[in-house]
């Protein structure tokens, strides 16, 4: 494949459309999870518009708070049904997220509610009454 610096965007324009900066490029293709498709003789680094693609799927793995370590695995193995495999594991643990966060919501619904009607409460209408003892 001829490297034409027409059909690739620089680092900084790659960098620029995904909305990232250099510098994290720089840091993935240190790490080897995305490397430029062909580095120039003045060093300028070069990306495929392909690229795009696998830096969106990227994005989402770290979203979804996969450490790059996990990701850069991925990468070296994927294909459409290890992402599947992935997305359904990544989908499972989310819904037990929600599930819990559902759960934690609805006690401060209630707290805030319990509260709520406490300070309502007229302390003026309090009456303290002294119980007898019954043996009925």
């Amino acid at each position: 494949m001829e490297n034409n610096v027409q059909t690739h965007l620089t680092s900084g324009q790659f960098a620029k459309v995904m909305g990232i900066s250099k510098d994290t490029l720089f840091h993935y293709d240190r790490l080897g999870i995305l490397s430029p498709e062909f580095k120039a003789e003045n060093g300028y680094r070069y990306y495929s518009i392909n690229q795009i693609d696998v830096f969106k799927v990227i994005s989402i793995l770290k979203e979804l708070e996969m450490p790059l370590k996990e990701i850069k695995e991925f990468l070296n193995k994927r294909s459409p049904h290890e992402l599947i495999i992935l997305l359904d594991k990544e989908e499972a643990m989310l819904n037990s997220k929600i599930k819990q966060l559902q759960k934690m919501k609805s006690i401060i619904s209630e707290k805030k509610r319990i509260t709520q009607a406490a300070t309502e409460i007229i302390s003026t209408d309090i009456i303290l009454r002294k119980k007898t003892r019954s043996f009925w």
